[in-house]
């Protein structure tokens, strides 16, 4: 007899937790530690993390993007994040390393929040799905702070 009621459970669900802020001053990507999954094969993800960030400088960005294995089959997401409570920006990416669009820039010493949500559909390498941290200006600090992150789950 069918059962209408059943669901299917997800092969992974998982959340990970950043533990201390992290700070980044040298303009080129580095991996936000805490924060990185391990993905398989021929698999695809669902993502979404929120991230508690900080400019020193009003005209520095907090740049987040993600790596992963090598030649995924599809990678998209979409971004939100505010520099104010009344201004956001709505950026895209679709390849790795990169924030797909401006980020805003925030207020000295103001902690703003950036959300993002996509999917990988990975290809055949296995390997690490991390987020990225940087400043837009090297030599201007940014940070990512403890309370962040990332949610991977298989659909």
């Amino acid at each position: 007899k069918s059962n209408s009621n059943v669901v299917t459970c997800a092969k992974m669900d998982l959340t990970k937790f950043k533990t201390a802020d992290q700070s980044d001053d040298t303009g080129s990507y580095v991996d936000v530690t805490d924060l990185g999954f391990s993905v398989a094969a021929n698999t695809v993800y669902v993502f979404d993390c929120r991230f508690i960030v900080l400019s020193t400088i009003t005209t520095t960005v907090v740049q987040i993007a993600f790596n992963g294995p090598a030649s995924p089959t599809n990678f998209n997401y979409v971004a939100l994040a505010n520099a104010a409570t009344t201004t956001f920006g709505v950026p895209f990416g679709t390849t790795y390393d990169s924030t797909g669009g401006a980020m805003l820039g925030s207020t000295a010493a103001q902690v703003t929040q950036q959300i993002h949500h996509g999917t990988l559909e990975n290809g055949a390498n296995a390997g690490t799905f991390i987020p990225r941290l940087r400043t837009e200006v090297g030599g201007s600090a940014v940070t990512i702070q403890r309370g962040s992150w990332c949610r991977v789950w298989t659909p």
